[in-house]
């Protein structure tokens, strides 16, 4: 099949659905489809496309607002800015159909809705290319906004919907009457990317752990994390057990990093707990295998914002590391309670210790939970499986 896929967050820029377009645009190639992406031109995008040897990449410049960036009523105020969001969408269809019409594509693959998928039910409207849209969670707009109410026409003509969870399923079902048909493909993970492996002892003394036990959280920082939960509850475990051979290394960048600094300061746990900056890729492998145990209490904000699944849930697993997640949004869909990992209350920071303490302590329990971690990564979450299932949908 020949696929147009597109999105407004892709490769070089980080983040859970950059991530999942370019592995699933990856698996689909490997399984003999031509696939022809679309994304805006960002810094270093140059230079990854210039390494990039499977996908034919079209970088655009998007010089005009997401519609999330309007509502009901800043319409009035925002209304020149909003002109350049219609007449931008159509310049962006434009360029999708000479596109289109060039590789005689076979259905469009929206990767985000935002933008692009409005630029999708344009030209279904116009040469009849069916689309299909994905969700991821976040992105899954209240009925009540302006958005919502966008969202809703691109959901109602889609030809197909494709969530990460259960859970996002069913959003989509309380949201829109009488939805397309909804496809649950969940999050992907590359095996041979992720294993487990010894790790370089001048590795860890290069972070100053030689000996040391690790808890780890490698994500961006954001507040639905819960990454304040999971330091409140360390410091916890701590005052309990005064366990003087264990540390919390805090991988990632984002709005929440000075923060949870601050927190971890205000703790006294300078020399507990790490921020390791950004992780590179090529470094994460190494990372997840000083852990004895990963941790992310992910939990709901009051604006509904929730962790649509969590790929590094499998990307710890799949290095045999177990993991404590919160029990929100379509992390369960991850993570199975006592199978590859531990389900918590992110509210709860008694719980969230207790279960640091347990996994720390029950050590066989913890080597059990990991294996059966790549186990099932392996069986259900590969990105050729991903690929697959949206092949089928």
């Amino acid at each position: 099949m020949r696929i147009f896929a597109c999105s407004i967050d892709f490769k070089p820029q980080i983040g859970g659905i950059s991530e999942y377009c370019y592995q699933v645009s990856q698996s689909l190639v490997d399984n003999g489809h031509q696939v022809y992406f679309m994304a805006p031109k960002v810094n270093g995008s140059d230079e990854f496309d210039d390494k990039e040897k499977n996908l034919d990449i079209y970088r655009i410049e998007i010089k005009f607002k997401v519609i999330l960036a309007f509502s009901y009523f800043n319409f009035i105020f925002k209304f020149k800015e909003f002109l350049k969001l219609v007449v931008g969408l159509r310049k962006l269809s434009k360029e999708m159909e000479s596109i289109i019409q060039v590789h005689k594509i076979d259905y469009i693959c929206c990767f985000f809705w935002d933008k692009f998928g409005w630029a999708a039910y344009m030209l279904k409207k116009k040469i009849g290319v069916p689309y299909y849209l994905m969700f991821h969670g976040k992105d899954i707009q209240e009925n009540y906004t302006f958005s919502g109410f966008i969202q809703n026409i691109l959901i109602r003509n889609a030809d197909a919907i494709i969530v990460n969870s259960e859970f996002n399923k069913e959003r989509i079902f309380r949201k829109v009457k009488k939805p397309p048909q909804i496809y649950v493909t969940y999050c992907g993970v590359n095996e041979r990317e992720f294993f487990k492996k010894e790790v370089n002892e001048a590795f860890k003394k290069q972070l100053c752990i030689e000996g040391k036990k690790v808890i780890l959280t490698l994500s961006r920082l954001v507040e639905r994390k819960g990454v304040d939960r999971a330091i409140y509850a360390f410091k916890k475990y701590l005052d309990k057990t005064n366990d003087q051979n264990v540390v919390y290394l805090i991988g990632g960048v984002g709005p929440e990093l000075v923060k949870l600094k601050k927190i971890a300061n205000d703790l006294k746990l300078e020399r507990k707990v790490f921020f390791l900056g950004e992780v590179e890729d090529k470094k994460k492998n190494e990372i997840y295998n000083l852990a004895s145990l990963f941790i992310l209490p992910c939990r709901e904000l009051k604006d509904g914002d929730v962790e649509g699944f969590g790929i590094v849930f499998l990307e710890a697993n799949c290095c045999e590391v177990p993991v404590i997640a919160g029990n929100t949004g379509g992390v369960p869909s991850a993570v199975i309670n006592n199978v590859n990992g531990l389900l918590v209350d992110p509210d709860n920071i008694d719980e969230i210790a207790e279960k640091i303490e347990y996994l720390l302590l029950n050590e066989h329990i913890a080597r059990k939970l990991g294996k059966n971690g790549r186990i099932r990564a392996i069986n259900e979450f590969t990105w050729s499986q991903v690929a697959k299932r949206i092949l089928f949908s």
